[in-house]
């Protein structure tokens, strides 16, 4: 768990009486819980100036781009970084007291700056160090001065890992305290798609823990319980909400471990372990006797976590009429879910009397009955799919291929109309389910598991 404490020093040098330099010496060092350095890390500096109080009007913002070395340390000078507003050498120093408030982006991509804190400047010219007698060597490295109201007064540096406060208007070094933050908290959800290369899975940051999310996404390993010093992971944002996420480069059939994670200036937390199992192919591609045509997910019929289950669509297009007229009324096979197709597919063919054929004629053979019969590929477990089935078909037709511009039928019956409809798929028009006479003849693509 990370906490960041700093180190503030400023420094004013003048080149003639009353002349304020156009660069401020900045330092801070990064620390985290333990006191340790963190070090050669690139961030993002952020400074403004403000009038006359802590909240008063800005007069000039700039951001600064650097790299902490190996003990934690960066140098800007306030000044010199990048104009966001204002310009630094129309700044009457002379009027009003001047605030710096200073921001931080460990990130270091400029969109997660933290606010760090508002301090009082307190920069004289060189004149009135001479005339105080104070020198401006100082002690030690770090040494400051300060204005009581009557004279300039030492302020000796701080330890690693203090911040300098106010106190009764005296600057004072001390530990700061995050005794209010917390890490966010954050939820893995469930998976929205499975390839044999890639996965997609939705998270939600429910409380940021009293400071700004830093940042936001899932991590992925072949080991349980990944943490985020993997490479293999995502950074999906910085909001609280629900978010979604893209794990690639993975490997067909293997067993993979993900959670969420969210981070703050206090540390980071982890969403619940999922487990899921990549395809042994990627979908569209050759396998069992057909077309890998779908992966099972969590919420399918099925689904296991350590080994892959899905459809695999037959290479052609079977024609025919749902159900012939030989089978006589009633309603067969209603279950529309994946998983539910070769069910429905035994109640229909239990119905077909050999030797029949539809009231449109022979040509219009019952599909059903007839792709239980198929042998492609060695393989004879095929059968109609039911009305969900055929729609992730329909999700991933472009990469099967070989589909029409037409009604495909499903083994889902239609309970609201027993003995004469079923539903079929338009896959001319999004995919919609449609109910239709059942003994028209549409197209139907068999499938089997694997």
């Amino acid at each position: 768990m990370k906490k960041l404490y700093f180190l503030f020093l400023v420094l004013f040098t003048h080149l003639a009486y009353a002349q304020v330099p156009q660069g401020i010496p900045y330092q801070a060092a990064a620390r985290n819980a333990s006191g340790q350095a963190l070090v050669n890390t690139a961030v993002k500096v952020r400074f403004s100036i403000l009038d006359s109080v802590a909240t008063g009007t800005l007069v000039y913002k700039e951001t600064h781009s650097t790299t902490t070395n190996t003990v934690g340390l960066f140098n800007v000078n306030v000044g010199m970084g990048t104009p966001v507003t204002g310009t630094f050498s129309s700044i009457n120093w002379g009027k009003n007291a001047k605030f710096m408030q200073m921001e931080l982006d460990i990130t270091g991509t400029g969109s997660n700056y933290v606010n760090m804190g508002t301090q009082q400047m307190l920069s004289v010219p060189y004149a009135l160090y001479a005339g105080n007698g104070i020198s401006m060597n100082g002690n030690n490295i770090g040494d400051m001065l300060y204005w009581d109201g009557m004279k300039w007064n030492n302020v000796a540096v701080g330890a690693n890992g203090m911040v300098l406060t106010l106190s009764n208007s005296i600057p004072t070094w001390t530990f700061a305290s995050f005794t209010n933050i917390s890490p966010p908290s954050v939820a893995t959800n469930s998976m929205t798609a499975i390839s044999s290369t890639s996965a997609s899975i939705t998270s939600t940051v429910s409380s940021n823990g009293g400071s700004g999310v830093l940042s936001e996404g899932v991590v992925w390993s072949t080991s349980s319980n990944p943490a985020i010093n993997l490479t293999s992971k995502t950074n999906d944002g910085t909001s609280v909400g629900t978010y979604s996420s893209t794990l690639t480069g993975l490997s067909p059939n293997t067993t993979y471990y993900v959670r969420a994670y969210s981070t703050n200036i206090s540390g980071t937390s982890y969403g619940s372990q999922v487990v899921f199992t990549t395809a042994p192919v990627a979908i569209g591609q050759s396998y069992g006797g057909g077309i890998l045509a779908y992966v099972l997910l969590p919420s399918d019929a099925g689904y296991s976590s350590t080994q892959s289950h899905g459809l695999i669509a037959h290479p052609t297009d079977f024609l025919g009429a749902w159900l012939d007229g030989c089978t006589g009324g009633g309603v067969y096979g209603t279950l529309a879910t994946i998983g539910a197709g070769s069910g429905n597919t035994s109640l229909i063919k239990s119905k077909y009397q050999t030797g029949c054929f539809s009231l449109n004629g022979p040509s219009y053979l019952c599909s059903a009955y007839y792709i239980t019969q198929l042998n492609t590929g060695g393989y004879t477990d095929w059968f109609l799919p039911s009305q969900n089935e055929m729609i992730a078909i329909y999700n991933n037709r472009s990469l099967i291929g070989s589909f029409q511009n037409s009604f495909y039928w499903s083994s889902t019956g239609d309970p609201l109309n027993p003995g004469h409809q079923a539903y079929a798929i338009n896959f001319n028009n999004l995919g919609s389910a449609v109910s239709l006479t059942r003994y028209l003849q549409y197209p139907s693509r068999p499938i089997r598991t694997f």
